[in-house]
């Protein structure tokens, strides 16, 4: 078996080198919702022991990020230092490699400078997967391997009058079945990012689907019990009005309000704008 997935968490495991697959963390998301009258507390500790916790689930001997560390896109302020010391110091120990995301900028720069040894390289190369972001085309090196994982779309399924977080697995289009590869799109790994409806475009977030290189409506998506739900066209076919996702989301998000309340108004105009509704 090349990978597995590791169940009740948004990780994988490629079973060789023992790599733990994290997709994107946006360590700093909180600081952003915070202006928006919502507080996590410890929300980056929070993501570290959750990481912590598949590795060692997962037995794992490494861990690799599928980028988008960092949430903020420009240049990092004070908070987004701390922030990341505080995940990485409690990874201390841990080999970790890191696939550059788009929201990365600065990141090479604002590890060396705070000695924490985590490379940053464009794409993680293992002797039968790639491991990327997915934002940008793969290198040929990458194309060539066996397995592809990326994430960047961070897929979800509205299922049950509910979001939730799914694994995207697709066989390569036009080849032969001794030849196809497989391509992986996995979840967002922060809780406080619940995900990208799965629809007839979301291909377009995605330059290996929006071309045509890996089949979209034939792919198989997993829930993050390790479970198939079905195919994607299979379950576009289902898919619950998004009034009642919106209903669902905005009581989980109210679950998780530790410090502070907001209308039911607020926070639909902050799910509208995040797109998360």
């Amino acid at each position: 078996m090349l990978y597995s997935f590791v169940k009740g968490t948004p990780t994988l495991l490629i079973e060789k080198e023992r790599a733990l697959v994290v997709g994107d963390l946006h360590i700093g998301l909180h600081l952003k919702l915070k202006r928006e009258g919502l507080y996590f507390g410890d929300a980056t500790e929070r993501l570290a022991e959750g990481v912590l916790r598949a590795y060692r689930k997962a037995r794992a001997r490494r861990i690799v990020l599928l980028g988008d560390v960092k949430d903020r896109i420009g240049a990092p302020s004070f908070a987004d230092y701390r922030e990341l010391r505080i995940f990485f110091e409690a990874l201390k120990g841990i080999d970790i490699s890191i696939a550059k995301g788009n929201h990365d900028s600065g990141l090479e720069r604002m590890m060396k400078g705070m000695g924490l040894n985590a490379p940053v390289q464009r794409e993680v190369l293992l002797e039968k997967v790639a491991l990327l972001h997915g934002n940008a085309w793969p290198s040929g090196a990458a194309m060539r391997k066996q397995l592809i994982v990326v994430s960047h779309a961070h897929y979800a399924l509205e299922r049950n009058g509910t979001r939730e977080k799914v694994w995207f697995v697709s066989r390569q289009a036009h080849a032969t079945r001794r030849k196809r590869r497989t391509l992986i799109v996995a979840p967002a790994f922060n809780e406080l990012i619940p995900g990208s409806t799965l629809s007839r475009e979301s291909k377009d977030y995605l330059p290996l689907l929006r071309n045509g290189v890996f089949e979209f409506g034939g792919a198989s998506i997993y829930g993050l019990d390790g479970r198939r739900i079905g195919n994607t066209n299979g379950l576009l076919t289902g898919r619950f009005p998004e009034p009642e996702v919106r209903r669902q989301y905005l009581r989980k998000l109210g679950k998780m309000q530790k410090e502070n309340s907001i209308t039911l108004g607020d926070a639909e105009g902050f799910a509208r704008r995040y797109r998360l509704g």
